[in-house]
Order: structure tokens, then C-alpha cells, then sequence
């Protein structure tokens, strides 16, 4: 559900600008407020919202433990989501696209906990971000999860932004990768892990049958025309191959269009 939010800030965080530099569009509040499901011709569409905080700069300016000449000792956030050069930039510098990281990697671990991570009155909360002993991570929230995943989760909520992930896009290709699943990072399409006791079985899809030809009409008169006997060696017919995982429960049949 989350993929098509960790790809479109992907894109704002290395957007083409109209003089063909790149730049760099950072929300600054990302939380699963912002979140929204949207209808879109009948089709629901995940939307990030509310660019309110949002600045866009060019990528060369945005260095992660720098501070900016051009922002504000102190810009509005939601303190339940902010990162900790949010709350303390003259420490931890400007803010980035590793900022929208951090909004992320919460609001994806607030899915999985199913409650705010984050919580109580604001110096309670700058006292739980700022914490360099205990990172706002699955297992220290009690979830199980394997080594990979926590030290993906490790370094997105890493207290000092330099060394937290640089985009939203290698934050979500790594902890795909962690899970087992494979993506394009173009559109966001990952698969599925393997499950263990079923393997890859390969089909081919049968082509559709066609109709018997016409018998031709002859004219008055006209000869028959002796045909040919079929050669044995014949061209063998295009059949598209496509994978699917062995189970138990009957699959439906393949689409005759099905592409290699």
C-alpha cells in the first residue's frame, strides 16, 4: 500500500527541473495523515497531500549535517514525526530528502505496530528522538522482524542524517530487498518472496484454435490443382512462456496474450 508513497517521493527528491537541473522537492511532514486514498476513475489512487512545509532547492545545496543559509532556525512540524534536524537544526543541519525518510520509515512502522510510536507531551517526544541509545525500530517497538529489515529500519531512523538513506527510494529498494521481493524501482511493482515448499513451475500457454479454412470454389472446367504433401519438418508454432508458483489451489488458465 505504501509503495506508490515511497515512489512518488522518490520523484519529488530527484525531480527534473524546467532548465534540465535536477531538484530536489522535500515535504518536511510526511506522517500517515498525509496519506490519502483517493478515487480516481474508479480506481483508488495512494496520494501524498499537504506540501504546505514543503520547499524545493536544488540538489547540489542540499547536503545532509549542513545548515542552510536560506531556512528558518525553526520551521513548523509535526512534532509526533519530526526528525531530528527538525527539532534541533543547528546540531543536525538543514533538512532533506532523508527528512521525508524518517516521516516514512515512522508512518510504516506505526502500520506495522498498529499505534503511534511516538507519543506524549513535545519534550517527551524530542526526548524519544533525540535518544541515541534506543532508535524507533521494530524490534525495540516488540515486532519481530528479520536482521535485515532491522538494520534496514536502523539506518532510516538514524539519529544523525548523514547517515540515514539519502532518498526515499533507496530506503523502500533496500527494505524490499530485505523482504525478499523483487522491484524495478520504476513503478513500484515488487513481488512476492518465495514460499518455502512451492516452486517456479514454467507453462506454456496454448495458442487459440482457428477456425477450419473455406473450401475453395471451383469454376466449370477448371483442373484441379494436385496439391503438395505436407513436409514432417514443420516451423514450430510461438508459444509465449510464463511462470507461476505450484500450490494446492487450481490457478485459472492462462491469457492467450500472456507476453515472454
Amino acid at each position: 500500500m505504501l509503495t506508490p508513497v515511497a515512489r512518488a517521493l522518490d520523484r519529488a527528491h530527484n525531480f527534473q527541473g524546467p532548465d534540465g537541473q535536477p531538484i530536489s522537492i522535500v515535504h518536511r511532514d510526511m506522517k500517515p495523515e498525509n496519506i490519502f486514498i483517493a478515487n480516481v476513475a474508479g480506481e483508488e489512487v495512494v496520494k501524498i497531500l499537504d506540501f504546505g512545509i514543503g520547499k524545493a532547492k536544488s540538489m547540489a545545496s542540499q547536503v545532509a549535517g549542513r545548515t542552510s543559509q536560506s531556512e528558518l532556525a525553526f520551521t513548523s512540524f509535526t512534532p509526533a514525526y519530526g526528525a531530528p534536524e527538525q527539532w534541533v537544526p543547528k546540531r543536525f543541519g538543514q533538512t532533506g530528502p532523508w527528512t521525508d525518510v524518517w516521516g516514512l520509515a515512522l508512518s510504516l512502522l506505526e502500520v506495522m505496530a498498529g499505534r503511534t510510536i511516538i507519543d506524549g507531551d513535545q519534550a517527551a517526544m524530542m526526548g524519544t528522538v533525540l535518544d541515541p541509545t534506543r532508535r524507533p525500530t521494530p524490534r525495540n517497538e516488540g515486532l519481530d522482524v528479520p536482521d535485515a529489515v532491522e538494520q534496514v529500519f536502523l539506518r532510516a531512523m538514524a539519529l544523525d542524517p548523514r547517515q540515514r538513506y539519502g532518498d526515499a527510494g533507496m530506503f523502500w529498494s533496500d527494505l524490499q530487498s530485505a523482504l525478499g521481493m523483487r522491484s524495478d524501482g520504476r513503478d513500484g511493482y515488487a513481488s512476492p518472496p518465495a514460499t518455502p515448499g512451492r516452486r517456479a513451475v514454467p507453462f506454456r500457454a496454448s495458442r487459440p484454435s482457428k477456425p477450419p479454412p473455406a473450401s475453395p470454389v471451383r469454376r466449370r472446367g477448371a483442373v484441379p490443382r494436385q496439391r503438395s504433401k505436407p513436409s514432417r519438418r514443420r516451423s514450430p508454432a510461438f508459444r509465449p512462456t510464463c511462470f507461476r508458483i505450484a500450490s494446492h489451489r487450481p490457478l485459472p488458465a492462462p491469457s492467450p496474450s500472456c507476453r515472454i
